[in-house]
């Protein structure tokens, strides 16, 4: 039977159920079509059914059953749609069928279109936020929703960076290998970071299963996509050969990832290239050095142990400045970042040695330092971090010599002796024999009082209140600076210091420091305060607080703060302490018309005291005050 004349009904039909069956009478395509169906209806009762019920919808009269035109278009859809499917064919034309692809993804469509379409969107479309869409989606495990894989994959290529690598590290290694298949079709070993990204990832997921893919890939390409291949053969002894002939290569990253694939070989042929541009002579003695920071091989290790304090005995048996001892420099370095990485017990005797010899050593510099460090100084600095209480006498005895050392010996007495020592040691010198044309400071006691003031004085943040000029408020977080709890400070710190900071004027420091009963404190601080006139500068909140400390009333500080206010000196403050906002709030409802003196009016031409968040902060104080009072 043909059915082309069928599917022609059914089209029609079709069109009907959409326009609305009352549009089905005199339809001219049903009229085209009713002769062709009645004259097959002479010889096929199925097809005279169906010519009748396209005359009746073409009359748009009811049936004598009471049918409407709506039953009567069911019911011949009805009717083609059933002949259509026994008609029907399923046959394949072709003389071999091809068996349809799949793969084995055993994801589910879990998630519900409103967790979905954030997620598909960030990841068709470009612009700012999609990063933390798609890692919340990530670390929620949205991913595991299967209509997400295409757009995770295809999220290797995104424009940001960040939403590729973490497609690359996190997302897509997350499938297993079913994901595989999909990132291995159409992989173009020429292309750019795409298929580099295609590259790690495979690695991260299949690892050394695919090792000859990664070995067929390096041998075929160049540059970047050559290192990528080649860092997936790390550690594979069957790959040797290859991988020593690609640490002469010309690029220095094929080298550098040659490296460190080798130092995942225990064979002696890999470790002794290791070692043999261990030196400074190599060109590639930092990529080495890179390369054993990710692995290092127990019989290397040996090697290297030695020959570090061979180094260090060669240096230290020379003068300083001697073309011998330079040679050695970069070597050293070198030889301490690796022990700094895989044991730093052994980097700590090596550190204490060049503490006990130090001229040879105090001329070596880290080349790749930001400031010149000296190895001597790294030294130091690490004994006196994380050495112990006998590390203390040999930085004492480096002080001996080199007096510039100081603060790397503060580090270390302050972290291991006693507040008592500490305080005999550095005073020495500084005296306080006269608080008043005292002694002057040498630049080492400078030192030593900056450093004390960045052990005393904190960072801290709070939230305070703005109220701005227009009504609106706003919650803000500011940065200040504060004192030690008092519990701490008589802890770690001798009360004497006091005397040694009135007699040096170290302001600050007296602050700090600052205990009742001693009269010339409160003197001191409270002339700071009026001679410079404002509240601009870090250091008059701290004043503030240690009158506080020293018990002074809120009516006391209320009278110094007018009297500061007052002054004809000073600049206008951008922000405010929070402590000396809560002690304003405790002032009486009469400064209220005073506080809003300070506040620059409307036009400007009043310049107040506090300005910008400062004034903001103001604001909300005295709204406070103002309902208080009501």
């Amino acid at each position: 039977m043909s059915t082309a004349l069928l599917q022609e009904v059914y089209q029609e039909t079709r069109r009907l159920y959409i326009a609305g069956s009352d549009l089905a009478k005199d339809d001219f395509r049903l009229n085209r079509l009713l002769p062709r169906l009645q004259q097959l209806g002479e010889r096929s009762p199925v097809f005279k059914r169906i010519g009748d019920g396209v005359a009746t919808l073409l009359a748009g009269s009811s049936t004598s059953e009471g049918e409407d035109s709506a039953t009567q278009l069911q019911r011949l859809t009805l009717l083609v749609l059933s002949v259509l499917r026994t008609q029907g064919s399923t046959a394949s034309t072709s003389e071999q069928a091809e068996p349809l692809s799949s793969e084995d993804i055993t994801l589910r469509t879990r998630l519900t279109y409103r967790q979905l379409a954030p997620v598909q969107q960030a990841l068709t479309t470009t612009g700012g936020g999609r990063y933390e869409i798609v890692k919340h989606a990530w670390k929620e495990g949205y991913f595991e929703d299967v209509r997400l894989l295409p757009l995770a994959v295809d999220a290797l290529a995104d424009p940001y960076s960040d939403i590729a690598e973490l497609a690359m590290n996190s997302i897509l290694p997350g499938y297993g290998k079913p994901v595989l298949p999909y990132l291995m079709d159409g992989f173009d070993p020429q292309g750019g970071k795409l298929e580099i990204r295609k590259m790690k990832a495979i690695q991260v997921i299949a690892g050394a299963e695919y090792a000859d893919f990664y070995f067929q890939t390096a041998e075929t390409t160049k540059g970047d996509m050559k290192a990528t291949a080649i860092a997936g053969l790390a550690g594979l002894k069957q790959y040797l050969p290859h991988l020593l002939e690609w640490s002469k290569d010309k690029k220095k990253e094929v080298r550098a990832v040659a490296y460190t694939a080798l130092a995942q070989i225990s064979a002696p042929e890999a470790q002794e290239v290791l070692f043999t541009n261990f030196s400074d002579a190599s060109r590639d003695l930092d990529l080495v050095v890179d390369a054993l920071l990710v692995n290092m091989q127990p019989e290397l290790a040996k090697r290297l142990h030695a020959a570090a304090w061979e180094a260090l005995e060669a240096v230290a048996s020379h003068p300083p400045k001697d073309e011998a001892v330079q040679h050695y420099n970069n070597e050293l370095a070198a030889h301490f970042r690796v022990w700094n990485h895989h044991d730093q017990e052994a980097l700590l005797e090596m550190y204490r040695f060049m503490v006990k010899h130090p001229k040879p050593f105090q001329s070596m510099v880290r080349a790749d330092s930001y400031h010149k460090t000296t190895l001597l100084d790294e030294a130091a600095a690490t004994l006196a971090h994380s050495g112990n209480n006998d590390d203390v006498e040999l930085l004492y005895q480096l002080e001996k010599v080199y007096p510039h050392y100081i603060l790397r010996v503060a580090n270390a007495v302050h972290r291991h002796r006693s507040p008592q020592e500490f305080y005999e040691h550095f005073s020495q010198g500084l005296g306080a024999a006269s608080h008043r044309g005292g002694r002057h400071a040498t630049p080492n006691s400078a030192r030593i009082f900056e450093w004390m003031e960045e052990q005393l004085v904190k960072h801290e943040d709070s939230e305070v209140e703005l109220l701005y000029s227009d009504g609106e408020t706003h919650r803000y977080d500011l940065w200040f600076h504060t004192f030690l709890p008092l519990e701490e400070m008589e802890a770690k710190w001798d009360p004497r210091w006091l005397d040694i900071m009135l007699a040096h004027h170290q302001t600050v420091l007296v602050a700090a420091f600052a205990r009742p009963g001693v009269q010339e404190v409160e003197e001191l601080l409270k002339a700071a305060l009026i001679e410079r006139g404002d509240l601009a500068h870090r250091d008059a909140s701290l004043y503030f607080r240690a009158l506080h400390r020293l018990g002074m009333s809120t009516n006391e500080l209320r009278k110094l703060f007018w009297d500061v206010m007052e002054s004809k000196k000073g600049s206008a403050s951008n922000t405010i302490d929070p402590f000396i906002m809560r002690l304003i709030s405790q002032f009486p409802a009469e400064d209220i018309e005073r506080l809003e003196q300070l506040i620059p009016d409307s036009d400007e031409k009043i310049r107040g005291k506090f300005r910008y968040t400062a004034a903001s902060q103001l604001r909300a104080v005295i709204q406070q005050m103002k309902e208080m009072k009501a």
